[in-house]
């Protein structure tokens, strides 16, 4: 009897799990807030909330870009500029922001690895959230910063445009270049749907396709609730 009202107490809990969408995806609703690491993020529990910060925000002429003129916090009751390396990301309106740097020499830098640009620091909006999410680097580099070099840029009158497409792995928190090769490997342990991908004619023009599939054939559940469940 023991033995049962133990095993029945544990079918309740995962039900229970289950019924508050512990799934990540583009349905989940992320919690408005300031994420100080990964686990924060992938656990949907912000370290901080907005209203303990004094934050200037600059606008972006890019959708899914936002860029934080400064932000601050009261220490000893002075205002103090934040150290951008303690910021992974955050979330406004329920949608997840992840912070970005681009390096010197050229390299693109995420979450608690990035830094400020000339006193800013920028976030690119999560537009796909599931067990591999996709996200856009849109930017620009004023003309003055010619150090910058990489087939990433575009020539622009005022400067420099980067383009690059990203994609993070949500049960490990590393992030790769968004291409054939890296999603053939990262879609690897679905067997099935890995050897159809490799039988694609074009490939390359089905990836979102392959990677929606591969992220609705594998779910992935928050951190939490997983150790909630054991």
């Amino acid at each position: 009897m023991k033995f049962l009202f133990s095993l029945l107490l544990v079918i309740t809990s995962i039900t229970y799990c289950f019924s508050q969408g512990i799934f990540i995806d583009n349905s989940t609703t992320f919690k408005d807030g300031i994420y100080t690491s990964y686990e924060d993020f992938i656990n949907n529990e912000p370290s901080l909330p907005f209203k303990a910060f004094h934050i200037k925000w600059e606008d972006s002429p890019y959708f899914n870009k936002m860029k934080m003129k400064s932000i601050k916090r009261y220490t000893e009751g002075k205002l103090k500029k934040i150290q951008m390396h303690k910021i992974w990301g955050f979330c406004i309106g329920g949608v997840p922001y992840i912070q970005y740097s681009i390096g010197t020499p050229f390299a693109l830098k995420f979450g608690n690895q990035a830094h400020d640009m000339n006193g800013k620091c920028a976030f690119s909006r999560i537009r796909i959230l599931g067990n591999i999410c996709h996200f856009n680097i849109e930017d620009h580099i004023p003309r003055s910063n010619s150090r910058f070099n990489s087939s990433l840029f575009t020539d622009d009158v005022q400067g420099r445009n980067i383009r690059a497409q990203k994609v993070l792995k949500l049960n490990t928190g590393n992030i790769y270049p968004y291409d054939e090769f890296v999603l053939s490997q990262l879609i690897k342990d679905d067997e099935q749907l890995a050897e159809a991908y490799s039988k694609e004619e074009n490939a390359e023009l089905k990836m979102f396709m392959y990677l929606q599939k591969y992220n609705e054939r594998n779910p992935i559940m928050s951190k939490s609730v997983i150790a909630a469940i054991k």
